[in-house]
């Protein structure tokens, strides 16, 4: 797997793309961990260029925090 870092905007990943985010639920102990999330939101990402920071939701709605890494999800095949 290719771990990208988040430094700048452009480190960030395509818009409406399910990737994994390594950030922090806050709900849940506090435990830095990976998480699938959508980038889709464009307001979060110009956010993220004024201010460094900006949350990630799950599909469910947890907000996750803190996140300096993603990657793509693995690519699944039909085989079982």
């Amino acid at each position: 797997m290719d771990i990208k870092k988040i430094e700048t905007y452009s480190d960030l990943p395509k818009y409406g793309s399910y990737v994994l985010v390594n950030g922090v639920d806050k709900k849940t102990y506090d435990i830095r961990m990976w998480h699938v999330c959508e980038m889709n939101d464009l307001e979060d990402g110009l956010d993220f260029r004024d201010t460094g920071q900006f949350y990630w939701l799950t599909e469910n709605g947890t907000r996750i925090e803190e996140v300096t890494h993603w990657c793509n999800l693995p690519k699944l095949t039909n085989k079982l």
